[in-house]
């Protein structure tokens, strides 16, 4: 999608969001606003096993190619 490319989440941002979740020992996330799914992914792979992390999309096109980004980080 043209332009969306400028709105995601560049590697030192997702590693500022694990840190983020790191040194707070967050068990719980709630992300407004998923876009391609990147600092979902960061965001995660901090939480512990029993860890929840609840993003919301309300776009269509991204939520999907967010659910594809997701699926192939697993």
């Amino acid at each position: 999608m043209p332009g969306s490319r400028h709105t995601d989440v560049a590697a030192n941002q997702g590693q500022f969001l694990a840190l983020l979740v790191r040194l707070t020992q967050a068990k719980r996330i709630l992300e407004i606003g998923t876009l391609g799914g990147y600092s979902t992914i960061w965001m995660a792979r901090e939480l512990p096993a029993d860890g929840q992390l609840l993003t919301l999309e309300a776009d269509a096109h991204h939520a999907q190619v967010a659910r594809e980004n997701l699926q192939l980080a697993a």
